[in-house]
């Protein structure tokens, strides 16, 4: 999961540190009883999904209908059964859009209305069980089928949420081919030329990119909210776009829904490759399939190895942050030199997490809200203390470790992160 770093009173207020601690007891419990519970065990395929429990009238179900809309695009639901038990016309849910969410088509959904009986029966034996009410998850039929219960309640545990319904829309999802290697393998051919890269990162310095002309034969990487902005991706005429995060930009929110729009406009405009998380791939596709040629799914494996990935092998180390997610293991993969941009980080004696951001690559407050109110556990459960302190670490050693193979670092605008600025240049070359 990437963190996009946000100056909003919400993200940023005081935390009950106590309570995230306890949800997140009972978060890592559950998952323990789903993986050592001997009476359950996690389906192979999943065929069957369950909404559970029983929602008490269309209007409480017009929130889940929406973002199952989002999750599971029209084309890639063939072979599965969605059981739900709605008490009330299920049709009518779909006039009970949250004004937050954007709103997406549900018509293609395989919905089974059953009575509440039913209802428990199925959600004991399915091959998903997704919650949406968490207190359930600890009744009968989730502890007798723990292994393959999600919790999708936007108001239980942080990112339990978000990366459920995103991990859910993975394995539940078909028809849909993934040509990540020949599209991989494409971009690394088309960059025979390039020796150089620019990753553009979203500190203040990023306005100072106006200031040089970046050379056509040099590979340019991208990331995040930048799509928002027409003169500096004019400027750039960037090859490669990076994004990753499950709330910001993989999520149903009015602020995603506006993400995708400009990311998509930006990778038709310029011809750009996408790079996303592997699980994030089928999803952006299946609601956009003609950009199968233009997205690659990159696998986030989470263990301390730094991978750099190729067409054979296209996986990075698992972090949470997008540079050492994907730009700088993309860059490092294609090019022996790497040039950092707007990687501006905090100075020593700041204490906050948050660091300054351009404000041509943001957007505004209003849609920033919307995410907010989609996806509430997971601003107030994110602890940031020591995330700065890690992203620099993690940094320094993917830098250190590029190093060890020849690439070269540098950073042509001023950074406060060690590793960039003791390689800080004035001129792109």
């Amino acid at each position: 999961m990437v963190a996009l770093l946000v100056k909003s009173s919400v993200a940023t207020a005081s935390k009950d540190v106590l309570r995230i601690k306890l949800r997140a007891a009972n978060f890592h419990a559950f998952n323990f009883l789903g993986r050592f519970a001997p009476w359950t065990a996690e389906s192979e395929a999943v065929r069957e999904v369950v909404l559970y429990p029983a929602f008490d009238s269309p209007a409480a179900f017009g929130d889940v209908l929406n973002r199952l809309g989002w999750y599971l695009p029209p084309g890639t639901v063939e072979g599965i059964d969605l059981t739900v038990s709605v008490d009330g016309d299920v049709v009518a849910a779909r006039d009970h859009v949250p004004e937050a969410q954007g709103t997406f088509d549900t018509s293609h959904l395989p919905l089974s209305n059953v009575d509440h009986r039913t209802l428990e029966g199925r959600a004991s034996a399915a091959d998903r069980t997704l919650v949406w009410d968490a207190d359930a998850r600890l009744s009968g039929p989730a502890i007798r089928n723990a292994a393959n219960v999600d919790v999708v309640d936007p108001e239980f545990y942080s990112h339990a949420e978000p990366v459920a319904w995103v991990q859910v829309s993975n394995v539940a999802r078909s028809g849909l081919a993934d040509r990540s290697t020949e599209v991989y393998a494409s971009l690394e051919s088309r960059g025979e030329p390039w020796d150089t890269s620019y990753v553009f990162a979203t500190g203040p310095s990023l306005d100072r990119a106006f200031d040089y002309e970046f050379s056509e034969e040099a590979l340019s990487v991208i990331c995040n909210s930048i799509v928002r902005n027409d003169d500096l991706l004019e400027h750039l005429d960037p090859d490669v776009l990076t994004f990753a995060d499950p709330v910001f930009h993989f999520g149903p929110s009015e602020y995603a829904v506006q993400f995708r729009e400009d990311a998509v406009r930006a990778i038709r405009k310029y011809d750009l490759i996408a790079v996303v998380p592997e699980p994030c791939r089928g999803l952006l596709v299946g609601h956009y399939p003609n950009l199968a040629d233009r997205v690659i799914g990159m696998r986030p494996v989470y263990d301390d190895s730094i991978r750099f990935p190729t067409a054979n092998k296209l996986e990075v180390m698992g972090t949470e942050n997008i540079m050492t997610l994907l730009m700088l293991p993309v860059a490092s993969g294609l090019t022996g030199t790497v040039r950092f941009i707007g990687a501006d980080g905090r100075k020593e004696e700041e204490e906050s997490y948050f660091w300054e951001h351009s404000d041509i690559g943001q957007y505004d407050d209003e849609l920033m809200n919307t995410a907010f109110e989609t996806h509430p556990a997971f601003f107030r459960d994110r602890v940031y203390t020591e995330y700065y302190k890690e992203h620099v670490e993690t940094l320094t050693e993917m830098v250190e470790y590029g190093e060890n193979r020849g690439i070269t670092y540098e950073s042509i605008t001023p950074s406060y992160v060690p590793c960039l600025r003791e390689g800080n240049i004035s001129e792109p070359i």
